[in-house]
This record gives C-alpha cells, structure tokens and sequence, in this order.
C-alpha cells in the first residue's frame, strides 16, 4: 500500500479549497455560464461545420474546467479526511 506524504496531502487540500471557491464564485459561474451559452448558441447558428465544431469544442472546455475543479475539490477532500484519520490514529 503506497502511503501519502503530508505534504502531499496539504497539497490536496489547499487545491480542493481553491476549487471549492471557484466553484462558489457567482462570478466566475457566471463568466462560465454566459460563455457556454453564447458557443451553444453559436454552434446552432453556425454556417458551416468548422464555425460549429470550433463552438462545440468552446462548450466541451468549459465542462471539462467544471468537470475537472469539482476533482479537485473533491479530492482535497478525501485528502482532508485522509490527514484526520491519521491525526486520530497518532500517525503521519
């Protein structure tokens, strides 16, 4: 079994609380929002297919930025759990 160092750890979770306020950010949301919504908007208004594809990849980007900050916030989770568990078993 490959143990995780605290540092590791610490890591973890300083960037799933980054991500977690990002993803609390109405701002940043709303940046987001309005970006996925104009390339989805445009994707269907386009006139030819590269215009389209250019659009679709735009929507895809923002998911996969959603997609992957809801990881990391996910994962300094796990990490923080991880760090208390061992602060109660008297490990590091």
């Amino acid at each position: 079994m490959t143990t995780i160092n605290d540092g590791a750890l610490d890591t973890a979770i300083f960037e799933g609380e980054t991500a977690a306020q990002l993803l609390a950010n109405p701002v940043l949301l709303k940046a987001l929002d309005n970006i996925e919504a104009a390339a989805a908007n445009a994707m269907i208004e386009a006139q030819n297919p590269t215009e389209r594809e250019e659009k679709w990849y735009t929507t895809r980007a923002i998911r996969a930025l959603r997609k992957e900050l809801q990881k990391m916030q996910n994962g300094g989770e796990a990490a923080r759990q991880t760090k208390a568990k061992r602060a109660k078993n008297g490990q590091k």
